[in-house]
């Protein structure tokens, strides 16, 4: 086998582990936040709805008009 194949094969054992490792990762933070020993913070309460803005949607009128 020459130089050119083995490098072949090693990076391509090298993608296959990488891939394995993440799989097996995020199974992991999975079940760790599905057991609640990892909580994920809520994002922040937002007190007005976001309004899309701009020239766009100015020239459109795809503001209600009404509120």
């Amino acid at each position: 086998m020459n130089l050119n194949e083995r490098v072949m094969r090693a990076m391509a054992h090298g993608v296959m582990g990488c891939a394995m490792g993440m799989v097996i990762w995020i199974a992991w933070e999975g079940l760790q936040v599905i057991s609640g020993e990892r909580k994920i913070a809520a994002p922040p309460r937002s007190s007005t709805a976001s309004v899309p803005t701009g020239p766009l949607v100015h020239r459109l009128g795809l503001l209600d008009k009404s509120a």
